[in-house]
């Protein structure tokens, strides 16, 4: 049996992004409500680092070698550099990664004192649009789709 080839280094980031991604989406179908209390922690930290690694994948595939980004955690500035380098999202997208931004980049999920005053979008929402994001990710630096996990089916929304 034939090995797969290792993973380029902006593939690595773009999987990793869509690891955490489904464990953000394992978590938020654990939560036997809809309030974000329950599974915000864990669930936005996850969410965070997903965009995160799916804007640097990006940006590690066209090459960027502007700025520091390669350490930042500032996801508004990484969006900024992935737009200049030809990533296309849409509002709603774009809203998301500028709301999330602060909390991320200052770590407030990290810390629960500050998580539980965080105002972000709901659970469905948020994996709705970070899965659009690394999709037009993957698209856009034509990222094998074997490195896409296998995600659950989608709830309908009576089952949330």
């Amino acid at each position: 049996m034939t090995k797969p080839p290792t993973p380029t280094a902006h593939e690595a980031n773009l999987s990793y992004a869509a690891q955490l991604l489904l464990g953000a989406v394992r978590i938020s179908r654990t939560a036997a409500t809809k309030d974000i209390g329950e599974i915000g922690i864990p669930f936005y930290l996850l969410i965070g680092f997903a965009i995160e690694n799916g804007l640097k994948g990006f940006l590690k595939h066209r090459q960027d070698a502007r700025g520091n980004w390669r350490k930042s955690h500032d996801l508004s500035l990484l969006l900024s550099h992935c737009r200049e380098n030809g990533l296309r999202v849409n509002e709603a997208v774009d809203r998301l990664i500028h709301l999330i931004s602060r909390y991320h980049a200052e770590f407030w999920f990290r810390h629960p004192e500050k998580a539980g005053t965080a105002d972000v979008f709901d659970a469905h929402s948020t994996i709705f649009l970070t899965d659009a994001l690394l999709r037009q990710a993957f698209e856009q630096t034509n990222t094998s789709w074997r490195h896409w996990p296998k995600m659950p089916p989608p709830q309908s929304p009576s089952e949330e």
